[in-house]
């Protein structure tokens, strides 16, 4: 509509500049009517020469990465018809979601490309925050040489980027028993061996038909796995507070969680021990306990898009781990401690549990002494507990033993 405006506009100065110099006569009127027509021309065929259907590639240095790294998008133009007049300038800029726009100076280039059909662009996203992003399309604007007339097409193209909370790399974890470390390789479920049932679980996706009990299937109303002594050993489970109660307002000490859980759970898959996860947030999310890259990268997936986002109190979902393996060890990972968290240890108590509370409070703050009380109480189910203030704090967890928050 812009452009049609000023097209207008043109044609009108040359027509009155032609009448002034019908009236007048002169060189100098007659000059300046030749020269509003000339250029009334020119920037109609400009207008013709913006209707250009444009190829785009974006290419990413890295699709998967982990936050704060940085990440080079290349943009790939490639105009593919033909005008009657090359093409002066174009502006290449990549549609980024806000998050992304803030991390870079320049999202955008400018091109002078005139007879080039093929062209590149490149530009910089430093310190990537935590997210998935899905990148639809890049915006081609090109114009006159006056950059008058502009003409804008957002030219389709999908590239989707994973940022995954950042990692540190454990030297030494404490958590596991040591003395059943010799147990740990056996108990991969992709192994099934006829041993002593002392129990039934819940049942999971994949567990095969023979492991299902059908007696306490029929007397619950769901479906129940046996449970064997030859998985009651050596388990990890990685259990995340993604309530709004716990984080809300608190998004570093959240950021810090989920760093926590990715970081033990690379140092579990490194080691080779067996690993599942639960995150209580709007909803639970639950990685069978497995061995393997494939439960890792489903954990790893799950953090790149957890929000503190659940309206139910944390406590309110440990409930639902009442059917996980006797003697696994439990990493509980929250910001602060509640009567939930007593209530739970009762559960882990009858279950044999081992249990690490792992508290991320990024802003330094302290325990209130109703919660310093609770976590004495925790440390007489055998608790340990740490407080965790930056990723630094990972380091000391190969010390073992527990520690008030405060004091970590």
């Amino acid at each position: 509509m812009r452009n049609a405006l000023l097209l207008t506009l043109f044609y009108a100065v040359a027509a009155a500049m032609f009448a002034v110099s019908h009236m007048y006569g002169g060189f100098g009127s007659w000059f300046l009517f030749c020269a509003s027509l000339l250029f009334a021309c020119y920037e109609t065929l400009a207008w013709w020469s913006l209707r250009r259907t444009f190829n785009v590639t974006r290419r990413v240095s890295a699709g998967r990465l982990q936050a704060g790294q940085d990440v080079t998008v290349l943009i790939d133009v490639k105009i593919t018809d033909h005008a009657w007049m090359p093409v002066q300038w174009l502006r290449v800029e990549d549609v980024l979601p806000t998050k992304l726009t803030v991390r870079t100076d320049e999202p955008f280039r400018i091109v002078y490309p005139w007879g080039r059909k093929e062209f590149s662009v490149e530009y910089r996203l430093t310190d990537a925050p935590r997210g998935l992003y899905r990148l639809h399309a890049v915006a081609v604007s090109g114009g006159d040489v006056f950059g008058l007339l502009v003409r804008r097409v957002e030219v389709r193209c999908s590239t989707q980027l994973v940022v995954y909370p950042h990692v540190r790399r454990i030297a030494y974890w404490s958590t596991i028993d040591q003395r059943r470390l010799g147990n740990r390789v056996a108990q991969s479920r992709n192994v099934f061996d006829a041993t002593r049932v002392i129990g039934t679980r819940e049942y999971i996706p994949g567990d095969r038909l023979s492991r299902i009990h059908w007696l306490a299937t029929a007397r619950t109303g769901t479906l129940r796995s046996k449970e064997f002594e030859h998985y009651a050993l050596n388990e990890l489970l990685f259990i995340l507070d993604a309530s709004h109660e716990s984080f809300g307002g608190f998004p570093s000490s959240f950021e810090l969680a989920l760093s926590t859980v990715a970081s033990l759970a690379e140092y579990a898959h490194r080691t080779r021990i067996v690993f599942g996860y639960y995150a209580f947030g709007a909803g639970m999310h639950h990685v069978p306990a497995q061995q393997g890259d494939l439960t890792l990268l489903r954990m790893l997936e799950h953090l790149a898009v957890a929000e503190a986002d659940g309206q139910a109190p944390f406590s309110e979902g440990l409930w639902r781990l009442m059917s996980v393996p006797r003697q696994s060890t439990a990493v509980v990972v929250t910001r602060s401690v509640t009567d939930g968290l007593l209530r739970f240890a009762v559960i882990a108590a009858e279950r044999q549990l081992r249990v690490q509370l792992l508290l991320a409070r990024a802003e330094q703050s302290s325990l209130a002494p109703e919660e310093d009380a609770l976590v004495e109480r925790l440390r007489l189910f055998g608790w340990q507990t740490r407080a965790l203030h930056s990723l630094d704090s990972l380091d000391s967890l190969g010390a073992g033993g527990s520690l008030h928050a405060g004091q970590a």
